[in-house]
């Protein structure tokens, strides 16, 4: 060795090598090179596992989004489906339909409606009726191409291939019979007149609906159609909502109201033609049902009414549906004048201790607040209730009242205080006290001369 140099290596003295120049690495240095080139390739890798990672994740998120974009699409469809069927938006205002719909263009088809027979049964648990939905869906997709429609909390709609009536009939009568018996809800079901074109879904769901009015009627049978009506076996009276409707007019009094629902029923919904003397007769029971209904509400919550002076038997004693229209109008329209007659007395019992309280507080500064509580009823009612028997709002009538005590007080004092008579009146403040006295009566109090008003 000639000469070192630095720390990369020594020059040779031999020249018969093929070489002059010797490395030989430091130890330390060598360590160090050999754990940053490590750190290096292991940050790498890291990197690169990341980067995999990333990409995974990436492609399954899309994957994902895709999938989601695909169900939005399917629900959408689905819901441009049912807002057409109810008439909600019009062929041209929907976008693309259901696939299934899709196939099924083109081929005879019936829409089948089914729904919980009585919705307003208190005993009626939804719950049931979700998975009495599931399996109806399940038991029907192993058919041919069924689409479903889910109209809303207790009905749901089947677009079907045309079928005869009878193997329709058995179909879903096993069906609904096995949700019965599995979940213990009741069904109904309504199948359409026979359509091909997909504009005619609206017009068909109607007559499903219509036909569903007469379920009362239908006397045990799971699935019915439009033919029953039109031959008379199934008699359309009034659905429970119209039952409801006229119910309720009743409670409030309003005759006007509930004679023009009887006339709906009576001109609308009733054929004589069709019916016999077993229809009457059941028809009669349905107005007594009502009826019944509206006595029993009363009895509980108007005790002050004449209800055992209502003979409302005395509309199943006739066969004649004109009779029995008149009747029922004489019943509606006694119970009406019951009730305007205990409500006018309520009114004017309330009317009395709302005067008392007032008469008893005015000096105080009670509030609305203070007299639902003196009444035993809520902040609202009491102010609709307020309004109603004393002809003003609140506190109108309030601060009319305490400025028609104020004149009294100062034609007895007329040295009185105004801050005096403030407080006896029941206001904090003796500013509010004038303000409002000028507002109602243009002048102060102090300015205020009952002998002038006397001479005037």
């Amino acid at each position: 060795v000639t000469k070192r140099r630095g720390k990369d290596g020594y020059v040779l003295r031999s020249s018969g090598l093929n070489f002059k120049f010797l490395y030989t690495p430091n130890n330390a240095t060598f360590y160090q090179m050999l754990f940053l080139k490590s750190f290096v390739i292991f940050v790498g890798l890291a990197l690169l596992a990341m980067l995999i990672d990333y990409s995974i994740r990436l492609y399954r998120e899309r994957k994902d989004l895709i999938g989601e974009i695909n169900s939005l699409s399917v629900i959408d469809r689905r819901k441009n489906l049912r807002d057409f069927v109810l008439g909600i938006r019009k062929m041209s205002e929907v976008g693309e339909l259901t696939r299934k719909v899709k196939a099924l263009q083109g081929r005879k088809l019936k829409i089948v409606l089914v729904e919980i027979f009585d919705s307003d049964d208190e005993g009626l648990d939804f719950k049931n009726f979700t998975l009495a939905r599931e399996y109806l869906k399940e038991s029907l997709s192993t058919e041919s191409v069924y689409e479903h429609i889910d109209i809303d909390y207790k009905s749901i709609a089947f677009i079907i291939p045309e079928e005869s009536d009878s193997v329709i009939e058995d179909a879903f009568h096993f069906i609904l019979e096995n949700i019965g018996q599995k979940y213990s809800v009741e069904l109904i079901a309504a199948v359409s007149n026979e359509f091909v074109s997909v504009e005619s879904f609206p017009q068909e769901y109607i007559t499903c609906k219509k036909i569903l009015d007469a379920k009362f009627m239908a006397k045990g049978r799971k699935v019915l159609f439009s033919e029953n009506i039109k031959s008379g076996k199934l008699i359309l009276t009034y659905p429970i909502e119209t039952e409801a409707k006229l119910v309720s007019k009743l409670l409030n009094g309003n005759l006007q109201g509930a004679k023009k629902i009887v006339d709906e029923i009576f001109i609308d919904r009733i054929n004589p033609e069709a019916m016999d003397k077993k229809d009457i007769k059941e028809f009669t029971g349905l107005l007594y049902n009502t009826l019944n209904r509206v006595v029993v509400q009363l009895k509980e919550f108007e005790s002050s009414l004449q209800c055992e002076n209502l003979d409302i038997e005395s509309i199943t004693k006739t066969g004649d549906l004109d009779k029995i229209r008149v009747i029922f109008n004489e019943l509606i329209t006694e119970i009406c004048k019951q009730k305007k007659t205990s409500e006018q007395d309520e009114n004017e019992a309330i009317r009395e201790k709302i005067k008392s309280y007032i008469d008893n507080n005015y000096h105080l500064d009670f509030s609305l607040d203070n007299l639902a509580d003196y009444l035993g009823l809520s902040f609202k009612y009491t102010s609709i209730l307020f309004k109603k028997v004393m002809g003003d709002n609140f506190k109108n009538y309030i601060n009319m009242y305490r400025i028609e005590k104020a004149k009294e007080i100062l034609k007895e004092k007329k040295e009185i205080k105004i801050k005096d008579l403030a407080e006896k009146l029941g206001y904090n403040s003796s500013n509010t006290f004038i303000r409002i006295f000028k507002k109602y009566e243009g002048i102060s109090p102090t300015q205020f001369n009952p002998e002038e008003i006397l001479e005037k």
